[in-house]
């Protein structure tokens, strides 16, 4: 366990959960995350599914929003859009609060789209319908940085993590140490070659137990067997990382692709 998540001042386990489909059941995935220690799941892929396999489960939820903060042609209206999302959102889940509530930035957005969205989160978490305003990085360091410099209302910090190309969350982590926040790594999107699910299973979970060395680690989850695997295995070096994508055969390097 993590005794105190940044600014949020939870405790918080080392592993959250994304629960998708693909190796068991939703009541299946359900039931096995809420087995584990005080767990906190991400129902952000499919709130209505997940939602009702997860009622009545004590568990913490948390979900990411922001495309849709993208297309705001004002103030009030990326109130309306975030206020719009968060109704919507307890209704699905059928929770009168969301835990973690990441605001999700992809690029630069405009002044008035973050303060409308900001300022609804302020009130939300008066109102106790979220308990922490959080950040998800999920573009450009510099854009997410253009963000956290002049508003600091972020308690915590979601940012995908690749073992080749580290540099956002190198560019990310010192601002996070400065002003105090919890830090969540999942795995990342964009990949030379390959994806993190073409590696082996314990070498996926060698991988995910590394990124949750110094961090909370948020783990997409497809069958509940993950779990005690995640707990026993002991965590890769990225070097060990990148030589199980080469003996995969789906890595291919910066001198192989261009010599």
């Amino acid at each position: 366990m993590i005794p105190v998540f940044g600014r949020t001042n939870q405790v918080v386990p080392r592993f959250w959960y994304r629960p998708e489909l693909g190796g068991a059941s939703p009541d299946e995935l359900a039931d096995a995350i809420s087995g584990t220690r005080q767990p906190v799941v991400d129902f952000s892929g499919n709130q209505a599914l997940w939602g009702h396999a997860f009622r009545g489960k004590d568990v913490r939820a948390m979900t990411t929003w922001g495309l849709d903060l993208e297309t705001a042609n004002s103030e009030s209206h990326a109130s309306d859009l975030l206020g719009a999302h968060l109704i919507q959102s307890l209704s699905a889940i059928h929770r009168t609060t969301i835990d973690f509530y990441f605001l999700r930035i992809r690029r630069t957005l405009e002044e008035y789209q973050l303060i409308g969205a900001l300022e609804t989160l302020e009130v939300a978490k008066q109102d106790g319908l979220v308990q922490s305003i959080c950040l998800f990085a999920d573009g450009p360091s510099i854009a997410v940085q253009g963000v956290w410099r002049f508003h600091d209302a972020f308690e915590a910090l979601l940012i995908r993590r690749n073992p080749t190309k580290e540099g956002e969350f190198q560019g990310l982590e010192p601002l996070a140490k400065e002003r105090r926040v919890g830090v969540l790594v999942t795995e990342g999107h964009v990949w030379p070659d390959g994806d993190l699910r073409s590696l082996s299973r314990p070498a996926w979970a060698s991988y995910m137990k590394h990124l949750s060395l110094s961090s909370a680690a948020l783990i997409p989850l497809q069958a509940p067997t993950d779990i005690p695997l995640l707990e026993s295995t002991s965590p890769l070096s990225e070097a060990e990382i990148r030589q199980e994508f080469m003996q995969s055969g789906e890595w291919i390097g910066e001198n192989e692709k261009h010599g």
